[in-house]
């Protein structure tokens, strides 16, 4: 079938598509082929005052289909199942799990039907409400790569060595965990092993911070402050009686008893605040983010250049965390600054690629230069390497060796790329 480039929205789909336009009956299109699809959310932003489509990982995950009206969900809502497809509709209906309807816009193209990008809606089964859940998927067809992320504005899915994934070890030259937060996930914070790509859901929050004595550090939604032992069994909340705004970007001193953290109650103050363990105030840092501390229990801070008479800054506090000093860099642009392990180095995004710095201001150099936006930085355990997001919008997981000169994705068990949103770090 070779119809003119159009997108079709199909069923009761109300699609976000730039240029789309609209079928005013479901047509006639082939069942997707079998293979393992990877789920993204589609949906519109105002970003600057503009309406902007944004795309993201989806808590779907992966769905395989078999092509022959068996699906299997791989999450904890799904697992194995029969699915109907329903042809002139355009629609799945999955008959196990709790997530069953799922309305289906497809692409044509001057080439006839394009099956490897398709958009499937989440419709509340009890109800039939929509939830306004959209998931762009790309197949992973038998005996092909998957194709979720490169190609489509993502990262290069080739490794910048000659190591590649292999079964037993996804992520060759690399080793350690990932922490990081999944705000597509319900707030879950996960931890990855490098070695084995075993992922795994740890608590329920956000803004995770891995100190290096094992505890985390996070955020829940009631706004509190907690830290968890290493088993993430047991909790405690620090104590901040009297504070009003939200808080985020927790991070835990190497001796594990102090904590600084970003307190926005805009307009009567933002910036990091630090309190002991038992939840005594020890300083205020007003307009300034991102604390990082280094191993002997000092502070490097970003300036908070959102507001005017603010330039883009990197400090430094001193260890009783009375006075701040700059750290040169001339650069017009800086964020998310944190400190490697060894308190050597400071690794910083700016204008989208990472860049280091020594804590004592030399060694200025640029570790990313890619047409991607990065985001996110963390160090390795040795001081070396760097894991990243590459493309936020997609939120691609990758790894920068001490040699490499662009990055590569981190893969799952299954040498599937990761895909995770916000905080990340490397122990």
């Amino acid at each position: 079938m070779t119809l003119p480039k159009q997108t079709l929205q199909v069923g009761v789909v109300t699609m976000f598509i730039l240029g789309g336009t609209s079928a005013s009956a479901a047509p006639q299109v082939p069942v997707p082929s079998a293979g393992t699809y990877v789920c993204r959310l589609s949906s519109m932003n105002y970003i600057n005052g503009m309406l902007l489509p944004n795309v993201s990982p989806s808590v779907l995950n992966r769905i395989s289909l078999d092509g022959r009206g068996n699906y299997n969900l791989e999450n904890k809502n799904g697992g194995p199942g029969k699915y109907i497809y329903n042809v002139e509709a355009g629609r799945f209906t999955f008959t196990t799990g709790k997530m069953s309807v799922f309305d289906v816009a497809y692409e044509y193209t001057d080439d006839g039907f394009k099956e490897q990008r398709f958009t499937l809606q989440l419709v509340d089964r009890a109800s039939g409400k929509n939830t306004q859940t959209y998931c762009t998927l790309v197949a992973k067809t038998r005996g092909k790569p998957l194709t979720n992320v490169p190609g489509n504005g993502g990262a290069s899915a080739t490794p910048s060595t000659t190591e590649q994934p292999r079964a037993g070890n996804p992520n060759p030259g690399f080793k350690g965990t990932l922490v990081f937060f999944e705000s597509y996930n319900v707030g879950a914070i996960q931890s990855l092993d490098l070695t084995t790509g075993k992922k795994q859901t740890r608590l329920s929050g956000t803004d995770p911070f891995l100190a290096r004595n094992g505890e985390l550090v996070y955020v829940n939604r009631q706004q509190e402050v907690l830290i968890a032992d290493k088993s993430y069994q047991r909790t405690v909340s620090l104590k901040r009686e009297g504070e009003s705004g939200e808080v985020s970007q927790p991070a835990l001193s190497a001796d594990g008893q102090r904590v600084a953290y970003v307190r926005d109650a805009y307009p009567d103050w933002k910036g990091v605040v630090v309190r002991s363990r038992t939840g005594q105030k020890l300083a205020e840092f007003e307009w300034k983010l991102s604390p990082s501390w280094t191993p002997d229990g000092r502070l490097v801070l970003a300036e908070d250049a959102g507001y005017d008479g603010h330039r883009p800054g990197l400090l430094v506090s001193s260890l009783d965390l009375k006075s701040l000093k700059p750290i040169a860099v001339n650069i017009d642009d800086l964020k998310q600054p944190v400190v490697s392990p060894d308190g050597k180095q400071v690794a910083f995004i700016s204008n989208g690629d990472v860049w280091a710095v020594g804590l004592d201001g030399r060694g200025f150099r640029q570790r990313t230069s890619t047409d991607q936006t990065e985001e996110g930085p963390a160090w390795s355990p040795d001081s070396q390497s760097l894991v990243l997001i590459v493309d936020p919008s997609s939120g691609v997981l990758n790894l920068l060796g001490p040699k490499d000169n662009q990055p590569r994705p981190v893969h799952d068990a299954q040498g599937d790329p990761v895909q995770i949103r916000g905080r990340l770090f490397w122990r």
